[in-house]
């Protein structure tokens, strides 16, 4: 409570018009935003096929989109927080949810992920640590923690499942939520992304769920070719790849997001800055961060005692000698 959540730190000192904006927008569909985003594949085809040529790694477009937006939140921060409770949260980690299909058929059941970065990572980090959790979760016959609890509820009688969703939105509003429970909901997640490609549709437009902290929902559609006007003069036919964004404009204001999208465009064409691992200047979770603002004033504290201690000392040592 007061500010402190299991997956985020409330965000103190905001200029009135940001602390203001959830309240009249409390819920997250009153702030949806929707923008459709396409960019040619030209450089990201040269860099897969350069990556599997000369270091034996296959990437797919998957690994470097979710690389990409893992870079980009660790830049750019404030895309990295959630509102409930009309309170702005910083998020302590990046997060990003995944829906899989076990098999390719009508049939076949999903499978949903959480991933977890600390945002330093390069592309080769993340490309493990998302196939190891594709492996583990795909193979798996009974399924995770959170098709486990979807399927508790789901065969709850309605007036008990909507008992029980009643008292996690309640614990959840006032900063009571487990963390087992947080972890366990694929809601609460900075970013949620589908992969529309792999079932060879288009990107789409996908609503954000008012339940849980999910700011930003992304979806990533087949390639295709399309006219593009180059240097204003002529038409040029490219392949490209549409992404569909819908965000939650209570979040970060449009110029910070339309510079983060200018950004996440420029990775996206040279893929290669996430060859290296990032250097952050300082941690993203907040609670690292003022731990380490603690353990500077404790040393700063400790410096000017044992200053003083020293000073005291050669003042002695001076009166002695007279």
């Amino acid at each position: 409570m007061f500010g402190k959540r299991k997956d985020g730190e409330l965000v103190r000192g905001l200029d009135p018009i940001s602390k203001a904006t959830p309240y009249f927008m409390p819920r997250r569909y009153d702030a949806l935003n929707m923008m459709e985003e396409s960019f040619p594949t030209e450089g990201l085809d040269a860099y897969i096929k350069q990556q599997s040529k000369e270091h034996g790694v296959t990437f797919t477009y998957m690994h470097v989109m979710l690389a990409a937006i893992v870079r980009l939140y660790a830049l750019r921060p404030l895309m990295n927080r959630f509102v409930v409770n009309c309170k702005l949260y910083q998020r302590n980690d990046i997060t990003i949810s995944i829906t899989v299909k076990k098999e390719l058929s009508d049939t076949g059941e999903e499978c949903l992920i959480k991933l977890h970065f600390k945002g330093t990572e390069s592309i080769y980090e993340v490309k493990e640590i998302v196939d190891k959790a594709l492996k583990e979760n795909l193979k798996k016959q009974e399924g995770n923690g959170t098709e486990f609890g979807a399927k508790l509820l789901g065969a709850m009688p309605g007036f008990m499942f909507k008992f029980a969703l009643g008292i996690v939105k309640l614990l959840d509003r006032w900063e009571l939520l487990p963390k087992w429970l947080i972890e366990a909901s694929p809601f609460h997640t900075g970013i949620y992304f589908t992969n529309l490609k792999s079932i060879k549709n288009d990107a789409v437009f996908h609503h954000i769920y008012d339940f849980g902290t999910c700011g930003m929902f992304v979806s990533m559609g087949k390639e295709k070719m399309a006219p593009v006007v180059v240097d204003n003069s002529r038409v040029e036919v490219v392949k490209m790849v549409n992404l569909g964004v819908t965000m939650d404009e209570r979040v970060c204001d449009g110029f910070y997001f339309a510079k983060s999208l200018r950004i996440f465009k420029k990775i996206m064409q040279d893929p290669s800055v996430l060859n290296n691992p990032l250097d952050l200047p300082e941690p993203i979770n907040p609670a690292e961060r003022r731990k380490k603002a603690k353990a500077e004033k404790k040393a700063k504290k400790q410096a000017e005692k044992q200053a003083k201690k020293q000073e005291k000392i050669e003042r002695k040592q001076a009166k002695k000698s007279k």
